[in-house]
């Protein structure tokens, strides 16, 4: 099995220096074309220079940063009705709102469009051609409840 640590990685980097929350209307070619750019000059990059970059997105305490550098990664498709919300915060979505499934939580953003975040997620409708290239990071629910992941 390969592990796609390096391209998760490197959306993470590229998702991040794309600044898709100050967008307001975007040519989605000009956005797909710094992706691809931003994308290109990290491939060279070593999985410890990739890990130093993204570093700067996040905190060293965060589990993303910990499950960059330490799980295997792998691409796949999901039944979307059986992925659970189990993250701590996502915004300033109350807590409420990230307890039940990924279709909980996309139900409370669309019915509740007062939270920063929901604006957010409206807004990136508006680029959704490009969602595609970025595709979410879901994490396994034994990896999540160990806060290590699995070797495997």
């Amino acid at each position: 099995m390969s592990d796609y640590r390096k391209d998760v990685i490197i959306s993470f980097i590229t998702w991040n220096n794309l600044n898709i929350k100050n967008i307001q209307t975007t040519q989605i070619q000009t956005l797909r074309e710094r992706a691809n750019y931003i994308k290109a000059s990290l491939s060279n990059k070593t999985i410890d220079e990739l890990l130093q970059i993204a570093k700067m997105y996040l905190s060293n305490t965060s589990l993303l940063a910990k499950m960059f550098a330490k799980c295997n990664w792998k691409k796949e498709e999901v039944d979307i009705s059986n992925v659970s919300v189990v993250m701590p915060e996502l915004g300033d979505l109350p807590k409420e709102a990230l307890l039940g499934n990924l279709k909980d939580t996309a139900e409370f953003v669309k019915n509740h469009g007062n939270y920063e975040s929901s604006r957010y997620i409206y807004k990136l409708m508006n680029i959704c051609e490009i969602l595609s290239d970025f595709p979410p990071i879901l994490i396994d629910k034994d990896c999540h409840n160990r806060r290590k992941c699995k070797k495997g």
